[in-house]
């Protein structure tokens, strides 16, 4: 279990607030009418000493993301898996943020089904210091942990305990995004995205997400 999150449940007496899990999609997707195309900036930490210190991620509601580094480096995401990259296997650090842009009801819910996230199953508990809700079984498969009153995505546990945890949610240009993300496997840290700048990419498009993109890296660096 991450460091950072502690379960505890509330009393009793408030679990008939719990919302089903297909409630609380709705919540997010009602919130995300606006969610544009986003590139976001970041500074990476973490265990490898030969880690990058740049990290760019840029994300499309429906396309995918794409993300690259200062070495090189290329990565191409859709659906939750890395179809393309310059590195494959990709690095522990290349990050499933597609999560934090998805607007629509159906593919919010698709995303829960790849991840083995029960819409079934919800209960109240606690991340760090605020209330929130956690979506599937706490004991197996995936999780989607979400901040109560904001409906915003405070962490994810994909099976097999690899985790994404967000914090320190901001208005970067009227987009709500988190300023940290902590990348977890099984109880230690691999590391952090340090949110820099995030910016509506209005531009960003299939040829954007493409294969073609991934095989034109240049051999020392980023675009």
């Amino acid at each position: 279990m991450s460091r950072r999150f502690g379960i505890a449940l509330l009393s009793l007496g408030l679990l008939a607030f719990v919302l089903p899990g297909s409630r609380i999609v709705k919540q997010i997707s009602e919130r995300r009418v606006e969610q544009l195309p986003l590139r976001v900036e970041t500074t990476l930490s973490g265990l490898g000493e030969d880690w990058p210190a740049t990290v760019i991620i840029e994300m499309h509601p429906e396309l995918g993301t794409r993300v690259w580094d200062g070495q090189g480096g290329r990565w191409l995401i859709r659906r939750g898996q890395v179809v393309a990259g310059t590195l494959m296997p990709p690095p522990t650090w290349v990050p499933d943020l597609e999560i934090l842009v998805l607007r629509e009801e159906a593919d919010l819910t698709r995303w829960a089904r790849r991840h083995d996230v029960n819409l079934l199953e919800s209960e109240l508990a606690r991340c760090g210091e605020r209330d929130c809700f956690l979506v599937g079984n706490r004991f197996s498969g995936g999780q989607l942990w979400v901040d109560k009153d904001r409906f915003e995505v405070l962490r994810v546990v994909r099976p097999g305990g690899r985790e994404l945890a967000m914090s320190r949610y901001r208005d970067w240009e009227d987009q709500r995004f988190p300023s940290e993300i902590t990348i977890l496997e099984g109880v230690g840290e691999v590391g952090s995205l340090s949110v820099e700048r995030v910016s509506p990419h209005r531009d960003l498009g299939e040829s954007d997400l493409s294969r073609a993109w991934v095989e034109g890296a240049p051999a020392t660096r980023a675009p």
